[in-house]
């Protein structure tokens, strides 16, 4: 795991997209960093990004990255962007470059080898779920053999996980799990 970028998220799609939104929005703040990059593969974002709460920071940045063909929109704090199928990391490079704030991948669905090769781009990878659950603990022991600093999130609950997908707040519970990993 290179680190290259703080945090990636793995689970079903909109697991993954609330739980990603979530630690973007709960990680620390660069000076500057007032918005927060949630890049997707395997899924496009959430259609409730496209929020008119958006900060002007986040509508710009959703703008740059859609002048490079990384197709974005601004909800909140955030900028939520989809990766495509051909050179995904490429993109998610060029486009955590041009973010001021966080850059937290969300991987969607099933992992695959592109998957992998963006997973090995995190310092970091949560996988939504319980520990005890025996699917999450599969996933987590097989990415702590590869060398991933890895642990399990659990998706917050309802409004909190819609506050999250809006940009406009993170539960005190995410922000507790968080501590001493990221």
């Amino acid at each position: 795991m290179s680190g290259e970028f703080a945090v990636a998220v793995v689970g079903p799609p909109a697991a993954a997209q609330s739980a990603a939104a979530a630690v973007a929005l709960a990680l620390p703040r660069d000076p500057g960093g007032a918005t927060a990059l949630v890049l997707t593969f395997g899924a496009d974002p959430p259609a409730l990004a496209a929020s008119g709460l958006a900060l002007p920071a986040a509508r710009r940045l959703a703008a740059h990255l859609a002048s490079w063909d990384v197709p974005g929109a601004a909800a909140g704090r955030l900028v939520w962007a989809a990766l495509s199928q051909d050179a995904p990391a490429a993109q998610a490079r060029r486009a955590a470059a041009a973010a001021p704030g966080s850059c937290v991948l969300a991987l969607c669905g099933a992992r695959s080898d592109v998957g992998e090769s963006l997973l090995a781009l995190a310092a970091v990878v949560y996988i939504v779920g319980a520990e005890e659950d025996p699917a999450c603990r599969l996933a987590l022991d097989a990415l702590r053999r590869d060398g991933a600093r890895a642990a399990a999130l659990e998706l917050p609950p309802g409004l909190a996980a819609t506050a999250a997908r809006l940009g406009i707040g993170v539960s005190a519970g995410v922000r507790r799990a968080l501590r001493g990993l990221t």
